[in-house]
């Protein structure tokens, strides 16, 4: 029952949400861009609005207002999201420690369309006798 303001995204953990944090700033500016209510619980959030928090702007930029011990900045900034960042900071890490704690938060599914794949699928539609495309190269 608790809201994004309320700690929802585990991994956002204790001061990113804070007032005077990047993250807030972004997440204000994405409430303010896409009128999200930040306060309301995620479970009452349409589809619409946690894909924008979780998967980011799809490269729009949006103003964020981000004030640090008392110096106001303003930014154009396309947001990520936060599927995304972690996915980012996985790939690019050396820290085994950063490593593991983001994986705390993984976990591995096929794809239901797809069925772990990894193929659009024109492409499992090609088929050699009765395989598509993806069982004929196993």
């Amino acid at each position: 029952d608790l809201s994004i303001l309320e700690g929802a995204i585990a991994t956002w953990g204790e001061g990113r949400l804070k007032e005077d944090s990047w993250t807030y700033a972004i997440l204000k500016a994405l409430s303010e861009e896409y009128d999200i209510d930040l306060g309301r619980p995620v479970k009452e959030l349409s589809k619409r609005e946690l894909d924008l928090i979780l998967y980011g702007t799809d490269g729009k930029k949006m103003k964020v207002i981000y004030t640090r011990e008392g110096v106001k900045s303003q930014y154009s900034y396309a947001y990520d999201g936060e599927i995304n960042s972690l996915k980012r900071r996985y790939r690019e890490t050396n820290s085994d420690v950063i490593k593991s704690e983001i994986e705390q938060y993984m976990s591995n599914n096929h794809c239901p369309k797809c069925k772990g794949a990894r193929l659009k699928k024109e492409a499992l539609a090609v088929r050699v006798g009765e395989k598509n495309i993806h069982e004929f190269t196993k």
